[in-house]
């Protein structure tokens, strides 16, 4: 089974004295992501691959008045959308919808990061857009080819309350899995620790693009086969 995604991926604030006026970078990156799921259990990412290169590149200057405020940020991006947004002959992901997403990520980093006011930056970020393949498990008609993926390394048992299972490392948040809508907002990784997908997937995705698709657990620093 396979599926369309698409993200967004703030990554830098750039502000000194060559930036005079606000603006914005994104960068279009394709890639992958495999995930096998279990009913009742966290997502796994069994393999993200970023295809290599940029997709497209764009950089548009910003109204001062732009960093003033959150909304002003996002209202300013979300009208410099890119030239070919509304050209049906460009085979591009990208929406009005999703471009929304984007002035949201991008001015809601800004704002977290504490740079709003009077002093001019630059934002940079990617857009990240591909495929999702969905793998399940053979017993209910799945895809899951134990000779080709190897099986989670340690055993997830959702039912006996652990540290690994009920505690987002990288926030160090708990999560519960007493409803099953619960599993929607966690992955786990092949070596079994889990996190908020809001947290480990912007990170994977910035070590990947750094280090050529390669990436570790943040908890015990096994490999990711990605």
């Amino acid at each position: 089974m396979v599926g369309k995604i698409l993200e967004v991926y703030p990554r830098k604030i750039i502000r000194n004295e060559a930036v005079r006026e606000p603006y914005f970078e994104v960068r279009g990156k394709e890639f992958t992501r495999t995930l096998f799921i279990q009913r009742g259990r966290p997502d796994v990412l069994v393999d993200q691959v970023i295809k290599p290169g940029v997709t497209y590149m764009l950089q548009s200057d910003l109204p001062q008045q732009a960093i003033n405020s959150r909304s002003q940020l996002q209202d300013a991006i979300y009208q410099s959308p890119p030239s070919w947004l509304d050209d049906d002959e460009v085979d591009d992901p990208m929406t009005d919808e999703n471009w929304l997403d984007v002035a949201k990520a991008f001015s809601e980093f800004a704002q977290a990061i504490g740079v709003l006011g009077s002093v001019p930056f630059g934002l940079k970020g990617d857009h990240a857009f591909g495929t999702v393949v969905i793998m399940r498990d053979r017993s209910v008609g799945g895809e899951w080819e134990a000779g080709r993926w190897d099986l989670p390394g340690v055993s997830i048992n959702l039912s006996i309350p652990c540290t690994t299972c009920t505690t987002c490392t990288m926030c160090e948040q708990a999560h519960t899995f007493e409803q099953d809508h619960n599993t929607s907002l966690v992955v786990a990784l092949p070596c079994g620790h889990i996190f908020h997908k809001s947290c480990v997937y912007p990170w994977i995705w910035s070590t990947t693009v750094h280090n050529q698709n390669w990436a570790q657990c943040p908890t015990c620093g096994e490999d990711l086969k990605l």
